[in-house]
């Protein structure tokens, strides 16, 4: 997936006064998933991401944001916005993330996360994220 098509799907699924906030919300929500993921999980999703992506998801070169509430404080930090405002970005980022990359790679990635990550990553329906995903 390019990235503009990546970002254009972001946006459609943003509320129309969110829209400009689209890109900084990728950048966010890669990045703190990036801190959130094991090397392992960053290493099973970036080589599926465009180069824009890698970018902001690479950065997380430590592992630190053992709670889904560590992850959403750290977007809303990154967007100065507060948590409330930035959970449904980080879900609209999550599902073009889901639409971009192979169900295997980002089973694989998200499988090491805690289950309190479900709600935000979209993975209520698929069960805890932490090993119970077949």
């Amino acid at each position: 997936m390019r990235y503009d098509a990546f970002l254009q799907d972001v946006r459609d699924r943003l509320q129309p006064g969110e829209h400009d906030m689209a890109e900084t919300a990728v950048a966010a929500t890669l990045a703190a998933l990036g801190v959130a993921l094991s090397k392992e999980g960053r290493a099973d999703l970036a080589p599926q991401l465009p180069k824009e992506l890698k970018a902001h998801f690479s950065a997380g070169l430590e592992n630190g944001l053992d709670t889904a509430e560590l992850f959403l404080a750290r977007v809303a930090q990154t967007m100065n916005l507060d948590t409330t405002a930035v959970e449904p970005m980080v879900s609209a980022v999550m599902a073009a993330l889901r639409d971009a990359v192979s169900e295997g790679a980002l089973r694989n990635a998200l499988s090491t996360l805690p289950p309190d990550y479900n709600r935000i990553l979209g993975l209520e329906s698929q069960g805890p994220a932490r090993g119970a995903m077949p």
